[in-house]
């Protein structure tokens, strides 16, 4: 697994063992940020990047389950080092622009191609579709999430528009800059 560069700056346990399935393989943990009740920040390489550099994730103690931070240990220490208490938050996309988010979404389409014809047959006699509409909505499904994955690195999803400055004109017209910014679930 590739470890990253920045990885002198945490405290890493290396002969940290589990013996149970969870936290699962891929995952080492680190103190820096962690609140002392099991829960804690840690490396993570998803399946089948290990040879990429890993994302940083929280895990819960009492919910057994990991929930993506930080697309890199440098974006996790830099939050760290501006926390105004000892816990260090989820960044917002516009905090951390590789949000593992875009990772995820990459492995999920991976995940569904690696399932092969298993997924295909499985759905065809679930279903009684035929194999070539459920090859079909499987590629439009891999592509939606490649997709998705390539807006989110991209960041055309904050619609940003820069208007510069005019000082000639009269009114003058000042630098304009404009973007999108997520504010969570609305409720109608």
């Amino acid at each position: 697994m590739q470890l990253p560069a920045s990885l002198a700056h945490i405290s890493t346990d290396q002969d940290w063992q589990h013996t149970t399935a969870y936290p699962p393989l891929g995952f080492t943990p680190f103190s820096e940020g962690a609140l002392g009740n099991g829960d804690t920040f840690g490396l993570y390489w998803p399946i089948g990047r290990e040879a990429s550099e890993p994302i940083i994730v929280e895990t819960w103690h009492d919910e057994w389950r990991l929930q993506p931070h930080f697309s890199s240990l440098a974006a996790f220490l830099q939050a760290y080092a501006g926390a105004q208490d000892e816990y260090v938050g989820t960044p917002s996309l516009a905090d951390d622009p590789a949000s593992p988010r875009a990772a995820f979404l990459e492995a999920i389409a991976e995940g569904i191609m690696n399932i092969g014809p298993a997924l295909i047959e499985r759905a065809n006699q679930e279903t009684g579709l035929p194999v070539a509409r459920l090859e079909g909505e499987r590629g439009r499904t891999v592509n939606q999430l490649r997709l998705f994955a390539k807006v989110v690195r991209d960041g055309y999803y904050l619609d940003a528009t820069i208007d510069s400055a005019l000082p000639d004109r009269v009114p003058p017209r000042p630098d304009l800059r404009l973007r999108k910014i997520g504010i969570g679930p609305v409720v109608v």
